[in-house]
């Protein structure tokens, strides 16, 4: 893919990466202000799909204090860039690990369940959204396995029709399944409007 092309890489790191950090520290925020951790508090974090370790960047933006914590990635030349973006932030160090979402978690399982997950961008690449909606939930059941009881995933996706559609159906499902409880979207509804 583009994030192990040095081109393709150059370009996130320089304006995608920047913009989807910013984003991503804005919900971070949010879920420390509805309470889903302390501040001060390290928590370990895995992010999936890691890229340059954009949810790091995020978590830098905040101030978030992370303890043990991993970044999976497909493409080792992104993790490598982040390692280094990381650096020079004097972030504390996270252990990449080269693996892709497909993979059976018994080859890239952290040794210990995160309190975090973040999972940027990664769903909207499972395939067309209409029909992976199976594939998406399996996607979800495999990480809620990685998660502390009191942890949260945090899915932040394109802010498109189509992915916005796709995400309203997957909370749907989880929801109807039980799997999990949902902070947004609409956390108030039966029916999330985004689905339609």
């Amino acid at each position: 893919g583009y994030m192990s092309r040095a081109a393709g890489l150059g370009a996130y790191m320089r304006y995608h990466g920047p913009v989807q950090a910013c984003r991503i520290a804005l919900l971070l925020r949010r879920l420390q202000d509805e309470g889903s951790w302390k501040p001060g508090q390290e928590m370990r974090v895995l992010d999936v799909g890691a890229g340059p370790c954009v949810g790091f960047w995020a978590m830098a933006l905040n101030g978030m204090g992370i303890g043990e914590s991993w970044a999976m990635d497909r493409a080792w030349p992104a993790l490598q860039a982040g390692a280094q973006v990381l650096e020079t932030l004097g972030r504390p160090p996270v252990r990449l690990i080269r693996a892709d979402i497909h993979e059976s978690t018994r080859r890239w399982r952290p040794g210990q369940p995160a309190d975090l997950i973040i999972l940027s961008a990664v769903l909207n690449e499972l395939g067309d959204a209409t029909r992976a909606l199976e594939r998406r939930l399996r996607v979800l059941r495999m990480l809620l396995d990685l998660l502390d009881r009191q942890g949260a995933l945090l899915i932040v996706e394109p802010g498109t029709r189509v992915a916005s559609q796709a995400l309203g159906r997957l909370r749907d499902l989880v929801l109807e399944t039980g799997l999990a409880s949902v902070v947004s979207p609409c956390p108030r509804v039966g029916k999330c409007p985004m689905a339609k």
